[in-house]
């Protein structure tokens, strides 16, 4: 089966003292889970593990970023 996008949801998250940019991602990783209503999921069948997650980061220094912890 094709993986289709069911929702775009954006968030945003910043270190103001610490200017990590690792930590402003998962701030914003969490901010966007935050403010989405995934319930439509339910209604067809579906859980959290049929779930497929695509992020993008945009800091000015991308290699700041440890995806690893973001993920």
């Amino acid at each position: 089966m094709a993986r289709i996008r069911c929702i775009t949801e954006m968030g945003m998250g910043v270190d103001v003292h610490g200017r990590d940019a690792t930590k402003a991602a998962q701030r914003a990783v969490s901010d966007a889970i935050r403010h989405s209503s995934l319930g439509f999921f339910r209604i067809l069948g579906k859980t959290a593990s049929d779930m497929f997650i695509d992020v993008t980061i945009g800091v000015p220094n991308p290699d700041a970023v440890d995806t690893a912890a973001v993920a």
